[in-house]
């Protein structure tokens, strides 16, 4: 099986290039070779960065905010096309020794830190009552010792980022797009990544796939006394979010 181990580096400036005047963050994918083992980074496209105007207001900074995502969500689209229907259909791929065969590719792996994780997810980044991705836990009790959280249904969200979507474009009904972003923490934004199988549909995974990426842990601004053992954990994160890929077909 064809397993692509997802990972975009978005936020990172020290990724940032300039391209003709214009700073555009791109978007790298880890491919593991099933056949000899070895795995190689591609950069298979490039986000433009789009920046307030000089004294824009809080509703003109909103309302560019969601253009971001918006942009973000559009780019992932057009390099997930054609994941999107091979993660479904499967596609014919000629390996040595094996001849033709039949690839079923799967995402098993998003790295980024927490404010991409929210961006991709189309989820409220702050100002919110639900700030974890994977559960519906209240903020107050984020981080607390609890075993009643309730997960965050994939389904249920993705038909309300959806609702919210349709109605924003069309210009209906502000309050009840205001009431589906406070319900659930969402934006008005229906995440590219939910279109592929195995994240919105089978075993819905969406929530699932991410994890930290180490180049944030251990350069950002963290005490040097925690960097070390985050790295072993980094690689045990990716081992084993490699190793369930069979869980989220």
């Amino acid at each position: 099986m064809f397993v692509p181990c997802f990972t975009a580096c978005l936020i990172p400036l020290c990724t940032a290039l300039r391209i003709l005047a214009h700073l555009v963050y791109p978007i790298r994918v880890r491919f593991p070779n099933v056949v000899t083992g070895k795995t190689g980074w591609i950069t298979i496209g490039y986000i433009p960065a789009m920046k307030y105007r000089k004294g824009a207001t809080t509703t003109e900074k909103k309302a560019v905010r969601l253009l971001r995502d918006e942009l973000l969500q559009r780019c992932l689209a057009v390099v997930l096309d054609g994941l999107i229907t091979a993660s479904a259909d499967g596609v014919k791929m000629t390996l040595p020794d094996h001849g033709e065969v039949w690839a079923v590719p799967r995402i098993v792996l998003y790295a980024c830190d927490q404010p991409e994780e929210r961006h991709v997810l189309g989820l409220k980044l702050s100002g919110c009552f639900y700030p974890c991705s994977m559960c519906m836990e209240y903020k107050s009790h984020v981080g607390l010792e609890s075993a009643g959280a309730r997960s965050r249904g994939v389904l249920k969200t993705l038909e309300e980022q959806l609702e919210a979507n349709i109605l924003h474009d069309a210009g209906e009904r502000p309050s009840r797009v205001e009431q589906l972003a406070r319900r659930a923490s969402i934006s008005a934004i229906v995440p590219a990544l939910g279109a592929v199988h195995g994240l919105g549909t089978g075993t819905l995974s969406l929530f699932r796939i991410f994890g930290f990426d180490r180049l944030h842990v251990c350069f950002g601004s963290f005490p040097s006394g925690f960097t070390a053992p985050v790295a072993p954990a980094f690689e045990s994160a990716t081992s084993s979010a490699r190793s369930s890929a069979p869980d989220i077909l």
